[in-house]
């Protein structure tokens, strides 16, 4: 948690980060002084890369509140520069309070003056490198976007984007690809993944949900993820199955609501009050226990409106029986590999 008690003397919020026990040890938490960023790295044994990934959980107040700063993203900046080093692989997420209508992120050259000042061989080969890479993972360069309107905090994240070699997510992934919802009200796009090219390859999906007065009072969560490699033992028997939830299901998000043990959620806003007051001696072990406290809440609710379904284990024997088939040669896989990468 971070950033708590630093804007308000009230009970403020802040950012926090929430992780599962299975992969707490890979995840390293870096403490800054920057108020507007939480940064974390996941471990690039998780995610079997060459780099860790450098992960930074936003919140930038309003322009125009008694909290905002003309410098915040020069701020934000300077850190990812002090943190980054060698490493060009990160992502940012959160809410930054910027609308960037159709704005580009990134440069455009231009080729007369390019020529004129003899820039020509240093900005093409970039230009083309990055039409190359977006075209190899089928991500449209130009974002197709409901909100047009730009602000302030806009121009400077489209500069910030432009001058680290980052580009937003939002509109160019998953579902929210060629539509580029609004997250905010219904009527404006504040809330962003930005992420360096070379995250593309591990990133999953991306989701503007619906709006749930649950967890924000005017914000749609976002929802994305990235592709891991889980190397975990298994203690489960081979053929036995084990249970899990149903996928959320629109239709029943009402019937979710209803679900909810309320007395549950009241017993954990006691908790939370009470844990308010220890201040700076709050410990690990408190946020663990709250956040399991409210994990099992929605799990249950989950379990009682969607139902339960069964998976089968497969040993390793029986997977990937494609590619142990006499035909499947090398030039099948590069075959479906070329197909995959051109999906929508």
């Amino acid at each position: 948690m971070k950033n708590r008690r630093k804007l308000t003397n009230t009970r403020s919020g802040g950012i926090i980060l929430a992780v599962r026990d299975n992969i707490v040890k890979y995840i390293k938490i870096i403490n800054t002084d920057c108020k507007y960023v939480f940064w974390f790295k996941l471990d690039k044994m998780l995610l079997n890369s060459t780099d860790d990934l450098l992960c930074g959980v936003v919140y930038i107040p309003p322009e125009g509140s008694r909290y905002a700063s003309p410098d915040c993203f020069i701020e934000i900046e300077q850190e990812l520069i002090n943190i980054t080093n060698e490493s060009k692989c990160f992502c940012l997420m959160g809410d930054f309070n910027a609308r960037v209508g159709h704005l580009n992120d990134f440069f455009i050259s231009d080729d007369f003056l390019a020529h004129l000042n003899g820039c020509t061989d240093i900005f093409q080969p970039d230009i083309v490198e990055r039409a190359l890479v977006f075209e190899s993972y089928n991500i449209p360069l130009k974002r197709i976007v409901q909100d047009t309107i730009v602000n302030n905090y806009g121009y400077k994240l489209i500069e910030f984007c432009k001058n680290n070699e980052v580009y937003i997510v939002n509109s160019r992934f998953g579902s929210d690809k060629n539509i580029g919802g609004t997250t905010c009200k219904n009527s404006s796009t504040v809330d962003y993944v930005l992420a360096t090219t070379n995250v593309f390859r591990i990133l999953q999906n991306f989701d503007v949900t619906d709006f749930c007065n649950f967890y924000s009072d005017v914000h749609n969560p976002i929802s994305f993820s990235f592709s891991y490699c889980n190397k975990e033992p298994t203690h489960s028997c081979i053929g036995e199955n084990h249970p899990s939830v149903k996928l959320w299901c629109p239709g029943k998000a009402d019937d979710f609501c209803n679900n909810i043990d309320r007395s549950a959620v009241i017993s954990i806003d006691n908790k939370l009050h009470d844990l308010s007051m220890l201040g700076e001696n709050i410990s690990r072990s408190h946020i663990t226990n709250i956040t399991r406290e409210l994990c099992d809440v929605f799990s249950e609710a989950a379990r009682i409106t969607f139902g339960l379904k069964y998976n089968k284990n497969f040993s390793s024997d029986n997977t990937n029986t494609m590619n142990k088939k006499p035909w499947f040669n090398g030039e099948c896989r590069a075959a479906r590999k070329n197909f995959h990468l051109r999906q929508p």
